[in-house]
C-alpha cells in the first residue's frame, strides 16, 4: 500500500512538472527612461548563459511564456527584463521584435519561448557595446564630422563631434579628452549667445555619464531641459573611460517641449550652423568654467550632409563660449 501511495505522489509530482516550465526573471534599468545605460557585466544582461550564473529563476505555469526584452541606443544597452509572460493578455508571441536589430541598431528586442530556462541570452545581445564607442569610422561617407586635431580619431581626440540623420532625428556623437565634459553648441555665427547646447556630462559623484540638452542666451548660465523623455532628446549613451568622455545622442530636428527653456523656441537642424565646443570639469553634474578650452568650426555644417570639418575658425574671437555656466563679472 505505502509503495503505491509514493508512486501515486512521484507521478502527480511528474505530472504537475510537466505542466510548468523554468524561466529566468530578472530586471535592470527602465524601459520609459530616455537616460542610463547597463554596464557589459551586468548579471541579467551577460549571466543568464553562465552555468553558474546568479540570475535567479521562477516557475511558470506551461501556457505562459518565457521572454527577453532588451531595449537598446545604438548598439548600448538601456534596459533588459527576464521573466514569465503570462497570456492573459496579449500573446508574447504577436509582441516579437527586432526594431532593436536594425542599421543603427536602436528600438527594443523581444524574444519568447516555452522550455526550461530559454530565456537566456539571445543573438541580438552578442553585438552589444559594454561602454559608448565614437569613432571616426564613416566621417564623411555615412556621418558628417568635426575633429579636433585634425583627421584625429577618437579617443586621441581633443574635441569630437559628428552626426547623421535619420528621419526626425539627429543622432549626435560627442567626444573628448576631459574629466567633466564636452559639450557642442550649434550657432548661426561664430560667437557666443543665442545657441542650442548639447552637453556630454560625466558625473563623478555618482558614476553616470548623460546629455543635457540646453539653451544660451551668452550672459547667464544655459538654461537645461528640465527632463529628457519631455524635451528633445529621445535617446542617450554615455560612458567615462581613461579620461574621454563619450555620448551618443538621439536630437529631435525641430522640438523643444513648450515652455521649458526659451521659450520652446530652438533651432531647426535644417539650416546650416557653426558648431562651437568645448570642455572642462565638472561637479556633480555642474560644468565649471572652460577658460581657453573651446573652439568653433571653420564653416557652417549642414546636418543633412556628411561633410568633413576640420581646423577651427580664423577669427577664433570668441571671449566666452555660450556653452558653459561663467559668472557675470568673467564676462564684462
Amino acid at each position: 500500500m505505502k509503495l503505491l501511495v509514493v508512486a501515486v505522489f512521484l507521478s502527480l509530482a511528474a505530472y504537475a512538472a510537466s505542466q510548468t516550465i523554468n524561466c529566468f526573471q530578472c530586471e535592470q534599468g527602465a524601459f520609459d527612461s530616455a537616460v542610463g545605460t547597463i554596464s557589459g557585466n551586468n548579471d541579467c544582461l551577460r549571466k543568464a548563459n553562465d552555468a553558474n550564473t546568479s540570475v535567479q529563476t521562477v516557475t511558470c505555469t506551461a501556457a505562459a511564456r518565457c521572454y527577453t526584452k532588451i531595449k537598446t541606443f545604438v548598439q548600448v544597452a538601456y534596459a533588459i527584463e527576464r521573466g514569465c509572460w503570462s497570456d492573459d493578455d496579449d500573446t508574447c508571441d504577436e509582441e516579437i521584435s527586432d526594431d532593436c536589430d536594425g542599421i543603427i541598431k536602436t528600438g527594443t528586442c523581444l524574444r519568447c519561448c516555452n522550455t526550461d530556462r530559454c530565456n537566456k541570452n539571445f543573438a541580438q545581445l552578442d553585438g552589444l557595446l559594454d561602454a559608448v564607442q565614437v569613432t571616426s569610422s564613416g566621417c564623411g561617407s555615412t556621418k558628417g564630422c568635426f575633429q579636433i586635431p585634425a583627421w584625429c580619431a577618437p579617443p586621441s581626440c581633443d574635441y569630437f563631434s559628428s552626426w547623421q540623420t535619420s528621419g526626425d532625428n539627429v543622432l549626435f556623437e560627442i567626444s573628448g579628452r576631459s574629466d567633466g565634459y564636452v559639450a557642442v553648441g550649434v550657432s548661426h555665427d561664430e560667437l557666443m549667445g543665442l545657441d542650442d547646447i548639447y552637453e556630454c556630462v560625466y558625473d563623478s559623484a555618482r558614476g553616470i555619464t548623460t546629455v543635457f540638452s540646453s539653451w544660451s542666451t551668452g550672459k547667464s548660465m544655459p538654461e537645461r531641459d528640465s527632463t529628457l523623455s519631455e524635451g528633445r532628446i529621445s535617446a542617450v549613451a554615455g560612458s567615462y573611460v581613461e579620461g574621454v568622455v563619450s555620448c551618443k545622442a538621439a536630437v529631435n530636428m525641430r522640438k523643444r517641449q513648450a515652455d521649458l527653456v526659451n521659450s520652446g523656441r530652438i533651432y531647426d537642424l535644417i539650416s546650416e550652423f557653426y558648431l562651437l565646443m568645448s570642455k572642462g570639469s565638472t561637479t556633480g553634474n555642474t560644468l565649471a568654467y572652460h577658460a581657453s578650452n573651446r573652439v568653433v568650426s571653420p564653416s557652417t555644417v549642414d546636418f543633412q550632409r556628411n561633410t568633413l570639418v576640420n581646423g577651427v575658425s580664423s577669427s577664433h574671437v570668441m571671449s566666452v563660449l555660450a556653452l558653459l555656466p561663467v559668472a557675470m563679472a568673467m564676462l564684462l
